[in-house]
């Protein structure tokens, strides 16, 4: 499921450019996809983590791959740019019960290796995002149809759906609590919850912001445009290794200072494209920004899954909104930028300002803990 759903995210950051030049809409209008898809991931998950932990996980992952599906088919379709974000909510809807509910059904059911197991999804995560940028680059290039592209990808999505059905998922014992509004409400008063979830809103923005716009950044460049064929796909190749090498560091190193060195390391990684002046030395901030910023999703979502276990369904849905508001907001913001005076150059300074933002909250973390 994360390989598939990575599969369709890779791909955004290739085929918007060719859905800008389909329908005429520039960098700026173009950022409204991400807008439009994360207003449907929002309540999507929120939702889903809800009735996930009153019906349990299997029937809610179900509902939101047949949404996925058929808002995909939708997407593919569509004869306008407006029509496609009409359709884009209900795909980020259908990705957001998917994943926030798997996220939590894996909590369920290995909490003795809940860091490990989750970190092993996020390679999963990264292969798919690795392979499909350069997949999709060379499919446009060859002269299919981006609609082929995002179709593919849902009939990808239905075999999963189908194998999925029959697949037995074992009853949780239940936690004796209720979910109701009100242990949501109780979370948001601990304030390592909300220091968790800031953490996950900069995490979200730095990352998907930084590599859905670095292919049109480079572009901009000279010579940039025959890095932009490999530049997401390296961003992921290095995530992946990355979260391999993270998956043995988080058995010995505190997963919050862990999380903090990384993010630190990441923004600067990210804070090095400002200043390079050729398309080679991006790819190597891009590779850096990668390897760096590969573990520390796990360290957040670890953490939360084991501080709030009674209600993980409720804490992932948390997680999973500021996640789509961190992302929403970070990558508008960076189209609309790109298109002032400052340009491409001055929206890159977002991605390392989050990454920034994401060591101060799990340095305040770790230092409540330490008084």
């Amino acid at each position: 499921m994360n390989l598939i759903y990575a599969v369709y995210f890779g791909v955004i950051g290739v085929t918007l450019p060719t859905l800008g030049l389909a329908f005429h809409v520039g960098a700026g209008e173009q950022g409204q996809f991400f807008v439009a898809n994360f207003g449907g991931f929002i309540p999507g998950v929120a939702l889903s983590g809800f009735l996930s932990d009153r019906f349990g996980r299997k029937p809610v992952i179900l509902i939101g791959m047949l949404l996925f599906i058929g808002a995909t088919l939708a997407f593919a379709s569509a004869q306008s740019f407006a029509l496609c974000l009409i359709a884009v909510p209900f795909i980020g809807a259908g990705s957001g019960a998917m994943l926030a509910v798997a996220n939590a059904l894996i909590s369920d059911l290995y909490r003795e290796k809940r860091s490990e197991i989750l970190n092993f999804t996020q390679v999963m995560f990264g292969a798919g995002a690795a392979i499909s940028p350069y997949l999709a680059n060379r499919l446009l290039e060859a002269g299919v149809s981006w609609r082929v592209i995002y179709t593919a990808i849902a009939v990808a999505v239905a075999l999963l759906t189908a194998f999925f059905v029959f697949q037995k998922v074992p009853a949780m014992p239940s936690t004796g609590e209720p979910i109701r509004l009100g242990v949501l409400k109780t979370m948001l008063r601990n304030p390592h919850f909300r220091l968790l979830n800031l953490a996950q809103f900069c995490y979200a923005g730095a990352e998907v912001a930084f590599f859905q716009w670095i292919t049109t950044y480079l572009v901009q460049m000279p010579g940039g445009a025959s890095a932009k064929m490999t530049a997401v796909s390296l961003f992921w190749v290095c995530m992946t290794i990355g979260r391999i090498i993270n998956g043995k560091l988080i058995r010995y190193y505190p997963r919050i200072l862990l999380g903090a060195s990384l993010a630190m390391l990441g923004g600067l990684a990210q804070m090095s494209v400002f200043f390079a002046k050729t398309p080679t030395f991006v790819l190597v901030s891009i590779a850096l920004s990668g390897l760096f910023l590969s573990g520390i999703y796990t360290c957040i979502i670890s953490e939360v899954g084991d501080r709030f276990s009674h209600a993980s369904g409720t804490a992932f849905g948390a997680v999973g909104v500021v996640s789509g508001l961190g992302i929403a907001l970070s990558t508008w913001i960076m189209g609309v930028i790109s298109e002032t005076s400052v340009g491409w150059t001055g929206a890159m300074l977002i991605p390392p300002t989050l990454a920034f933002g994401v060591a101060f909250c799990l340095w305040k973390i770790n230092r409540r803990e330490a008084q």
